[in-house]
């Protein structure tokens, strides 16, 4: 250990290395193994087509506050494994755990589709199976997701003191769409929207199968509410869309294989 003012020298003197060193980028088209992305110096791997999902759990907070540090232990273990298990389920090329919650990064032209089904079916999850685990706490989930380019680097020391590093929008925005959403809802940019509002997919991303409380038959009716963002310093984007509902019983399993095929077709 060193003394303070020796310590704040050093700083300076890297910082001072990292400005004066030129910063470079590789585009790939995937997110590579965490030992392939970049430790030292300054170079960047470029990943455009990134689909950020991120969900994390509604009171949190009144669950530290309010329960055991054993029930909490619990309710954490049920929902990020579940949401790890989901995440990977759906072809997540990266993963990464926030405490009470976690984001999964998809690439290509099938990201956000991928990105799509793996949200409704957490949200499903947690809707059917986890909320009602927990005597006296709900499991609830709030999800956020975004599209665009981004810039990947690890930061930090070799060995363990060390983490990848997500510089653009995606991450960023798919955290503060989570935490504006509801529970139990799913909030996307508008970009992501349009993909799933495209003729491609629309039958069976932001239409209804005609399934209602009285039972099946019903017209399909669209499931998105649109929200104004624009007072929103931070988000590039005027417009956020809210989805409430889950899988149907009966449809869930056949729209969500049918996304699916639809993004993976050429």
């Amino acid at each position: 250990m060193i003394s303070p003012s020796e310590f704040k020298w050093n700083i300076t003197n890297e910082v001072n290395s990292i400005l004066a060193t030129k910063f470079t980028k590789q585009n790939i088209n995937s997110i590579p193994n965490p030992d392939q992305i970049p430790l030292e110096g300054n170079h960047w791997l470029y990943v455009s087509n990134v689909t950020c999902v991120y969900a994390d759990l509604v009171g949190s907070t009144q669950l530290q506050i309010y329960k055991t540090p054993l029930v909490a232990a619990q309710v954490y273990q049920i929902f990020v494994k579940s949401l790890v298990l989901t995440f990977d389920n759906f072809e997540a090329e990266y993963m990464d755990i926030k405490g009470d919650g976690a984001f999964a990064i998809f690439t290509g032209e099938t990201a956000p589709i991928l990105g799509l089904c793996a949200a409704v079916t957490f949200k499903t999850i947690c809707s059917k199976v986890l909320s009602n685990k927990i005597s006296g706490f709900s499991i609830k989930t709030h999800i956020g997701i975004d599209h665009k380019s981004i810039l990947l680097k690890r930061i930090g020391l070799r060995g363990n003191k060390q983490n990848e590093v997500w510089a653009g929008k995606p991450v960023n925005m798919a955290a503060k769409l989570s935490s504006l959403s509801d529970p139990d809802t799913i909030l996307t940019s508008d970009r992501v929207f349009s993909v799933f509002d495209s003729p491609k997919y629309q039958k069976y991303a932001v239409m209804s199968c005609g399934c209602t409380n009285e039972g099946p038959g019903h017209p399909p009716t669209n499931l998105w509410e649109e929200k104004d963002v624009s007072n929103f310093s931070y988000f590039d984007f005027p417009k956020a869309y809210c989805l409430k509902s889950n899988w149907c019983d009966v449809h869930g399993d056949e729209f969500c294989s049918k996304l699916i095929s639809l993004a993976k077709k050429p």
